[in-house]
């Protein structure tokens, strides 16, 4: 496995940690999800376990993760891997996915039309809030100018 990851150019940090390991003894132990992804991408590995690890790496943060639906993305992603799901249905899920992403991209446009719409609304009240005290000023200078006539 040694004089493959050297071929392959891998960090030396990776060559040095799998040492004499086999390759089954390196997918089996290996604590780097990056590491198993890019061994992956450069050996052309099937998807099914290389979305599989893409899995297994994203679930290492699932505590940070705050949306569902990322979370249900990356049980698919594992599901996807054990072979649990078929390519249609991932297909089918991921379009879903990204139905939603739409809508809510929609819903989050439609929320900045109405602030900005307040904010217009906001700006005329300001602006007839300046022309009343104008107004109230010149009616004092009027009344200013009338006591000083008299």
């Amino acid at each position: 496995m040694k004089d493959l990851l050297l071929k392959l150019r891998a960090c030396e940090e990776a060559v040095e940690w799998a040492g004499d390991k086999t390759a089954e003894e390196v997918i089996a132990t290996c604590y780097r999800g990056d590491w198993l992804l890019w061994l992956a991408y450069h050996l052309k590995v099937d998807d099914r376990p290389f979305t599989l690890a893409k899995g297994h790496c994203a679930n290492t943060v699932r505590h940070l993760i705050k949306d569902e639906r990322s979370i249900k993305a990356v049980d698919a992603a594992i599901a996807y891997g054990n072979g649990r799901y078929l390519r249609k249905s991932l297909k089918m899920l991921l379009m879903l996915l990204m139905m939603l992403m739409l809508l809510l991209m929609m819903l989050l446009l439609l929320l900045l039309m109405l602030l900005l719409l307040l904010l217009m609304l906001l700006m005329l009240i300001m602006l007839l809030l300046l022309l009343l005290l104008l107004l109230a000023l010149m009616l004092m200078l009027l009344m200013l100018l009338q006591n000083q006539t008299n």
